[in-house]
């Protein structure tokens, strides 16, 4: 079950009660192309008041079971001082196309996109990106969109439009999708994104092998060296040859 699906409620309980919710991605790429996705769910304490209305639990209400079945890590609600609750979840990915996988587990295919790893080995140097598209223009109520919904609002005579709007409004100040890409070397890019927003968000960091380039040198070196060496002993070969051609014969014909 997608992150969002699991949110749905909170964010209708958010946008009615004017609550406060922040979800935080945080993709973090090795050196070998492996790496880490995690999201943690912070709803502050009006909210996580509203979500346990009725005598039910924050586990009750959210139900991630589906996350625990897929191989995530999933952290029980902790709750803070002032009665906010943090809920945690990571997942190993092995190249870029589980990365996709793995956040598309997260929003179901409509948040997240492109998640791209890009990994560049050279002689001297190489460079290492994490990027992906981070897309909430499609985030909002949706109450138009349940037609059973808008005629019972409709019948109760209600502005069905401008509660809509009013809705949106408070859905953009009340949630936020904050989202940190790190490569390797501890390069980081961030964004903060509100429902409407769209954001491509890329980390990448290149590492020069200063070890590797002295080696090629003095390799160099010593090749040119030896180079010269050789063609010193070469040329002075010939001219000893030379010297000896040049050299008139001894005449040893005896005489008598």
């Amino acid at each position: 079950m997608p992150l969002r699906r699991a949110l749905a409620l909170v964010v209708l309980v958010v946008v009615v009660a004017g609550c406060r919710v922040d979800a935080n991605v945080h993709v973090v790429l090795r050196d070998d192309g492996t790496g880490t996705v995690s999201a943690e769910v912070m709803l502050d304490a009006e909210a996580a008041q509203q979500m346990e209305a009725n005598g039910r639990t924050l586990a009750d209400a959210i139900r991630l079971d589906g996350f625990a079945e897929a191989g995530w890590e999933v952290s029980e609600w902790e709750r803070g001082d002032d009665g906010s609750a943090t809920l945690e979840l990571a997942h190993d990915f092995a190249n870029e196309a589980e990365l996709g996988r793995r956040l598309n587990e997260l929003d179901g295919g409509v948040v997240f996109d492109d998640a791209k790893v890009v990994r560049e080995r050279g002689v001297f140097r190489s460079r290492d990106e994490v990027s992906v598209d981070v897309d909430l223009r499609e985030v909002g109520t949706r109450l138009l969109d349940d037609k059973e919904l808008v005629a019972s609002l409709q019948a109760a005579g209600l502005d069905v439009a401008t509660l809509d709007e009013q809705l949106e409004a408070e859905l953009r100040d009340s949630l936020r999708v904050n989202v940190t890409m790190e490569a390797p070397n501890e390069t980081v890019a961030t964004a903060q994104l509100a429902p409407g927003q769209h954001q491509s968000v890329a980390a990448a960091s290149s590492d020069f092998n200063g070890d590797r380039a002295v080696a090629v040198v003095i390799a160099g070196i010593l090749l040119f060296l030896g180079l010269l060496l050789y063609l010193a002993a070469s040329a002075n070969s010939r001219r000893t040859r030379a010297r000896e051609g040049d050299e008139e014969p001894v005449d040893r014909t005896p005489l008598m």
